[in-house]
């Protein structure tokens, strides 16, 4: 704001730069779940109880993840990221410049 930006132009650099970090994250993850249940899926979970042999309809359980389970958790992510974002951000542009670059 010490350079002349208004308060919205603060709060919307505020709420993309945590877009683009949760969908950062939410790629990196899909990427890590990606891997680790085509892994799963292959050798599968064992049931170490027969009433977990039970619940999972088998001897092993062999996850499974689908594109559109992929997209939701990204989705999720980013409306959390922004929902949890929004109050500091106003906050943070709520304070005078003077007062910010002070640094207490």
């Amino acid at each position: 704001r010490a350079l002349g930006a208004r308060r919205v132009d603060v709060l919307k650099m505020v709420l993309l730069e945590a877009v683009v970090a949760s969908i950062s994250g939410g790629i990196l993850g899909i990427c890590i779940s990606i891997a680790v249940l085509s892994w799963l899926g292959s050798v599968g979970i064992p049931a170490p109880t027969s009433d977990v042999t039970l619940l999972f309809g088998g001897a092993r359980l062999y996850p499974q993840i689908f594109a559109g389970d992929l997209l939701m958790a990204v989705l999720v992510v980013v409306v959390i990221t922004l929902l949890s974002t929004l109050q500091p951000a106003r906050f943070a542009t709520r304070i005078p410049p003077v007062v910010a670059m002070r640094g207490h």
